[in-house]
């Protein structure tokens, strides 16, 4: 899995990042570079609304080290060996780890006001009451007063009470830049939550500063299917009559009475203070909402090979198995790797604060399989045809292949591919135009093209036609004889 070779262009010593990374598209925005010693990198949004690095003085070595997306950082596997060597369990798919667990809090608010069954705030709340961490760092819901403002950012809190005001699931653009900058002269032990790229980036940062490296005690990875650009939010509330540039706030997982787990709420509000109504409907009632088809999705999504923090002391997500998603208040899957956050797992289970059932390896997998197939299959198709189109790429730990993979699989990743970044451009020209279909009625075209390409083909279907009246013949000819 570890140790793909590639071209010498790919792997040279004179790689910065602005002619690799940022010249490829692979930046994530997370701002990491930017806490550097002597670092002159700052983050921005783009115009596709997606947070980006820039800077002049990019060939510093140290930012090549501290980038996940840089050939010369270290990668997941050597990372997570070297925290978790304890761990008695190891599965290519989870990374290391010490026990599998899906449930939900059963306590206060907790499962009501978070994501899936809770646990991602609750740990928070825990580690923060318990006097394990001086504060907590996750992403809140802004109160922006200008279009440029983002709805969602980092915030430290150091009050339970707040704790609960986090984001459920923000679907947004984020990054650890600002944040970074107030953490570096503030006093204490901290927790954070964030998603597996993140996660990383602040491992590496870790390494090569030791002022973070003292700053930071736990980090609680989210379980991830790709980061959205700002057009995503925007794009929800346009249906809800809500123009680009008006948006004041956007909850992507309200959960709503007798609804499912995947059944989730989109709740908006004006920016102005005007109209203070809250607009609410189900994800499924919009158009592009479908999180999978992959609208606004940055581009290093597609170059990722984590799918569940394998970095972080915990992992939490859905538990996106057939037993749980009826339950509308959502249950969550969790992966534990760090031996203090386990025992107080098991501590809250004993008392019933918390309700926990192990799980398998396997039966995590599967409630992920998607973003795995996307992130390995899919990766290594990517990394086939970048190598092969001659495109600088990140290093991955996981070889390029393309012969392996039957040609309706590769239309699919394809499609996939463009209807990522064909939305920007075509939402970007919407909203220049101030005219919606000019984006629906495209991308509705892209996503029917996709959608067709999981149906089986003319031949397929005649052969599954062929073998379902033979089954039936042979059957007459069994009864006619009373077998």
């Amino acid at each position: 899995m570890s140790g793909v070779s590639q071209k010498k262009k790919v792997t040279s010593d004179t790689e910065t990042l602005s002619n690799t990374v940022l010249a490829g598209g692979y930046c994530i925005g997370c701002g990491v570079c930017t806490a550097v010693t002597g670092s002159k990198m700052e983050v921005t949004f783009n115009e596709s609304g997606e947070y980006e690095a820039f800077g002049k003085e990019s060939a510093n070595p140290a930012l090549l080290r501290v980038c996940p997306f840089s050939n010369h950082c270290t990668d997941e596997d050597t990372i997570s060996k070297e925290l978790f060597k304890n761990a008695e369990h190891h599965d290519p798919r989870l990374g290391h780890y010490k026990e599998v667990l899906a449930g939900h809090v059963d306590e206060g608010t907790f499962r009501q006001e978070g994501s899936s069954g809770g646990l991602g705030k609750w740990i928070l709340h825990e580690l923060l009451l318990s006097g394990a961490v001086d504060g907590i760092i996750h992403v809140q819901a802004t109160h922006p007063d200008k279009n440029s403002s983002p709805l969602y950012k980092y915030e430290i809190q150091t009050e339970l009470s707040k704790i609960s005001q986090g984001a459920r699931s923000a679907y947004y653009p984020i990054t650890l830049a600002d944040v970074l900058n107030e953490l570096k002269n503030l006093p204490g032990r901290f927790a954070i939550a964030g998603v597996p790229c993140f996660i990383k980036a602040l491992r590496l940062l870790c390494r090569e500063e030791p002022v973070y490296q003292e700053k930071f005690r736990y980090f609680i990875g989210l379980i991830c299917g790709h980061l959205k650009s700002r057009f995503y939010a925007d794009m929800l509330a346009w249906q809800f009559g809500i123009k680009p540039g008006h948006l004041g706030h956007i909850e992507f997982r309200q959960k709503l009475p007798g609804t499912n787990a995947k059944q989730k709420g989109i709740e908006v509000k004006r920016r102005d203070t005007v109209e203070k109504e809250t607009r609410v409907k189900t994800v499924d009632t919009l158009f592009g909402a479908d999180y999978n088809l992959g609208l606004f999705q940055y581009k290093a999504c597609d170059y990722c090979d984590d799918v569940v923090a394998e970095t972080a002391d915990i992992s939490i997500g859905d538990a996106w198995l057939p037993n749980y998603i009826s339950d509308g208040r959502g249950t969550s899957l969790v992966i534990v790797r760090n031996s203090e956050i386990l025992q107080l797992l098991k501590k809250a289970t004993t008392s019933k604060r918390i309700i926990l059932s192990p799980i398998s390896a396997d039966q995590a997998a599967i409630s992920q399989r998607g973003g795995l197939r996307q992130r390995r299959e899919g990766l290594s198709y990517r990394l086939s045809k970048a190598d092969k189109e001659n495109n600088w790429r990140p290093l991955k730990r996981f070889q390029p292949r393309s012969l392996w993979y039957a040609p309706n699989r590769k239309k699919i990743y394809d499609q996939r591919t463009i209807l990522g970044v064909k939305s920007k451009k075509l939402f970007m020209d919407a909203v220049g135009h101030d005219e919606w279909m000019q984006f629906e009625t495209p991308v509705k075209k892209m996503i029917d093209q996709y959608k067709s390409l999981y149906k089986p083909s003319h031949l397929t279907r005649y052969k599954r036609g062929i073998a379902r009246r033979f089954n039936r013949f042979y059957l007459s000819i069994l009864r006619v004889f009373g077998v």
